[in-house]
């Protein structure tokens, strides 16, 4: 059996930026969620990117941190960016833990 390596984190550019405090953030670090971070959090909704899902684990993995606030004020096309790379993580681990036939 032959381990995958992937990346565990990811920067991404946001194409609007997020305001934080008195900056714009254009750049975002996204780290490979563990199961902490998607403790109360329902699978099922997060991979249907509905929205109070996403606001949950945002926080919990990226760099720098997405507050609640800040989250309601990100444009859709960055919002669905940010998922985008979420759910690339989870649906690589998912395809890696399958095994070979």
């Amino acid at each position: 059996m032959t381990a995958l390596v992937t990346p565990s984190t990811k920067t991404i550019t946001l194409e609007h930026g997020v305001k934080l405090g008195d900056n714009i953030i254009t750049q975002i670090t996204i780290t490979k969620p563990l199961v902490s971070h998607l403790k109360g959090v329902s699978l099922t909704k997060l991979i249907d990117m509905q929205l109070d899902e996403v606001a949950k684990i945002i926080p919990r993995v990226t760099s720098p941190m997405i507050p609640q606030q800040a989250f309601d004020t990100i444009e859709f096309t960055d919002f669905l960016h940010l998922c985008g790379e979420i759910l690339g993580f989870l649906t690589n681990a998912a395809t890696e833990a399958t095994p070979d036939e």
